[in-house]
């Protein structure tokens, strides 16, 4: 379990213009959930995803990992247990082959050579990698780029990953490949899910969500009573989707539905019963 408590974080805490970036985020993550995070930006949502796996340290207050104090020293035992795939996958590939890049992660955390090669091969499969392996990862498509992120991660066994809006910067067919790999992953691997996204039609999937606004939770909740809120959605500048959004605007017009219907498939049985 992922427990954070009273978690503050300032930038530049020594310069004259500091700037808080959380304040007072408390929230625990159990083992097997998938958990979004939503948010405009400078809401605070990346800052608190690099708490999780020590590439920041609070301010004030604890994140513990399993136990872990992430203040104590312990990076390599939280980094065996939380991985994260970056927007950028360019920020995250380093060597001059795919198998290299995979194999790179276990390698650092002193994994056995064959249990290495094991789980280089696994992922490679999982990703459907296995036909790019020896291409050097800057003669791919963004698409592919982030398999490779994700597949370095993966070859790393977390309990816990974290994806700071992984599909951002691909087209429309490479966001949807992506996402669905991301979906698919949670059923094939025991892994817990933090979802970082602008993308409100990928939240629907997810078991949790938690939004954000000025370094502070505004609401945590399920999909179905998240979007039911679309008022405070919309006064943090957030979208909503679009059957959310039907529902708002028929439930506005007298019509009496239920309202945290958030798929087609219900709003059709609630029409048609």
């Amino acid at each position: 379990m992922i427990e954070i408590n009273n978690l503050h974080f300032t930038y530049h805490q020594k310069s004259e213009n500091p700037k808080k970036a959380l304040n007072g985020i408390s929230l625990s993550i159990k083992e097997g959930e998938f958990v979004t995070i939503i948010g405009q930006n400078g809401s605070g949502k990346t800052t608190l995803a690099k708490h999780l796996n020590v590439i920041l340290s609070p301010t004030k207050g604890t994140v513990l990992i399993d136990g872990i104090n992430t203040q104590e020293e312990e990076v390599w035992e939280i980094r065996k247990k939380v991985g994260m795939v970056f927007q950028n996958p360019d920020n995250q590939i380093i060597c001059s082959t795919v198998r290299s890049d995979i194999a790179f992660g276990p390698e650092n955390l002193g994994i056995d050579r064959v249990e290495i090669e094991k789980r280089v091969n696994e992922s490679l499969r999982l990703l459907e990698l296995n036909d790019f392996q020896n291409y050097p990862p800057y003669m791919l498509s963004e698409g592919l780029k982030q398999k490779v992120a994700i597949a370095s991660v993966l070859a790393m066994e977390t309990k816990y990953i974290i994806f700071d809006e992984p599909t951002s910067m691909l087209d429309p067919s490479g966001k949807k490949e992506v996402f669905e790999l991301i979906i698919n992953l949670r059923k094939k691997r025991d892994v817990t899910i933090i979802y970082i996204t602008h993308i409100m039609k990928e939240v629907l999937k997810s078991d949790r969500v938690i939004v954000m606004s000025e370094g502070k939770v505004v609401l945590d909740n399920s999909p179905n009573k998240i979007f039911s809120k679309l008022e405070i959605l919309r006064s943090l500048a957030l979208d909503v989707p679009i059957i959310p959004d039907i529902v708002y605007r028929l439930r506005k017009r007298g019509i009496s539905i239920p309202q945290q219907i958030i798929t087609t498939q219900e709003l059709i049985n609630c029409l048609t019963q």
